[in-house]
């Protein structure tokens, strides 16, 4: 089988198994409420599945490194599948148990860690640097979709075979997905690979064969003589910050504005399109080389946009600012992990990227943190309360206008990042690889 059509077999997997992923977290989350009526449980799932990672996400990476790809992956699923299956068992037996659901989930999102870092470094092995943007973003587009297919066939078949029936159908999608990547025979490829790029890099060293504190320093020791790299890695994670509360703002901002849940909802939907679309304008697109200048250009595009959000006061400005906060991160997720992918050795690629995903991406919950008390403890009651002269007239004087203030803050804070970013000459300079 030749590279392009192991890639296509192995993203249609992925995205069976995201669905099935994606329907058993939202019948737990109906079955939860339904069997306890308290929301507390729900909410600290995604605590309990993104902690591990974000504290040993790394030490995964050294793994990878002395696995194959196609073992990592394997792990990765199986990890997850086994996890499922304890939870599934002790549904059957003893009923729900929470501490039984946190430490699934827990180590579940230890094994996702390892699955997504390990796809992506298989990614690199089977895509040349020319395709890489258009895959990359065929699988960004995956997420949109598992967000539509999941809800929809989980509405339809949770009535009749309930969480036992969905996560039924989730472990199949697991099964599938093990089975497709042990049937494809690309050990070939990633030996050649391998093999023709041990002598790029000065950085390893036979020490790190038997060592693994040893090891998991050359994945630091990576971005210490590739600064340009580092940097972006920051720029990145401090976007992510600067995004990811924010943007959980958007149900009780629309909703302030409006009092309509129907156009909530709506506004959801729509934003699950706006990523869809982003993937899609991506993996058309012909691959140019200039990956930095479009990630600055199109975060400033969102920065911009958020900007307009957070002022935005009519249900038809509210869609459309949203659409393009949202439409650029996607082909910005995509060209960061293009970039990574063409550039680290693959030797290293699961220390590197590992460590890269964890400041990234793993930093974003900070964000959640902050952004909370800051519009209820600040901002909503400080444009609540007297006039505020120039912040009045921007943002009003109603409810709402505190978290509109957020926003547009934060999208003026991405644009400043970015213009810091644009100027660092060792991150300008990537843009040679």
């Amino acid at each position: 089988m030749n590279h392009k059509k192991i890639v296509k077999t192995l993203l249609i997997t992925q995205g069976g198994s995201l669905v099935g992923s994606r329907m058993t977290s939202i019948a737990i989350g109906i079955w939860l409420f339904q069997s306890t009526g308290k929301a507390s449980y729900l909410l600290l799932i995604p605590f309990f599945n993104e902690i591990p990672a974000l504290l040993f996400g790394h030490l995964t990476g050294v793994l990878l490194d002395k696995w194959r790809k196609k073992t990592a992956l394997i792990i990765g699923d199986v990890g997850q599948a086994i996890g499922s299956v304890v939870l599934l068992i002790s549904v059957l037996t003893v009923g729900f148990n929470p501490v039984v659901l946190y430490v699934v989930v827990a180590i579940q999102g230890i094994f996702s860690a390892l699955q997504t870092v390990a796809a992506d470094a298989t990614t690199s092995i089977l895509v040349e640097n020319e395709y890489l943007d258009k895959i990359n973003a065929y699988k960004e587009m995956l997420f949109p979709i598992a967000s539509f297919l999941g809800p929809a066939l989980t509405g339809v078949l949770y009535p009749f075979i309930g969480l036992i029936g969905i996560m039924f159908v989730d472990l199949t999608t697991f099964v599938i997905a093990v089975t497709v990547v042990y049937i494809l025979d690309f050990d070939g490829i990633e030996e050649m690979r391998s093999v023709s790029v041990i002598t790029e890099t000065s950085i390893i060293t036979h020490r790190e064969k038997n060592e693994f504190i040893q090891s998991l320093k050359l994945g630091y020791g990576y971005f210490k003589k590739n600064t340009g790299i580092l940097y972006l890695v920051i720029y990145i994670g401090i976007v992510n910050i600067l995004l990811n509360g924010p943007l959980e703002l958007i149900i009780p901002y629309a909703l302030s504005l409006t009092g309509d849940e129907r156009f909530v909802s709506l506004l959801m939907s729509m934003m699950g399109m706006a990523t869809f679309f982003g993937s899609l304008i991506l993996s058309l697109g012909k691959h140019s080389g200039k990956r930095i200048s479009r990630i600055l250009i199109l975060f400033s595009i969102t920065g911009i946009m958020m900007i307009f959000f957070g002022i935005s006061r009519t249900k038809l400005a509210l869609m459309g600012t949203l659409f393009f906060v949202m439409l650029p991160l996607p082909m910005t997720n995509a060209l960061f992990k293009s970039l990574l992918q063409n550039s680290v050795p693959v030797k290293i690629q699961g220390r590197v990227f590992s460590i890269a995903y964890q400041i990234a991406y793993g930093l974003a919950p900070i964000s959640f943190i902050i952004v909370g008390p800051l519009v209820d403890s600040w901002f909503e009651p400080l444009l609540l309360s007297s006039s505020n002269h120039w912040l009045d007239v921007v943002f009003g004087h109603n409810q709402g206008a505190g978290m509109g203030t957020v926003l547009s803050f934060a999208g003026g804070l991405i644009i400043l990042t970015t213009i810091v970013a644009s100027v660092i000459k060792k991150l300008r300079g990537l843009e040679k690889s």
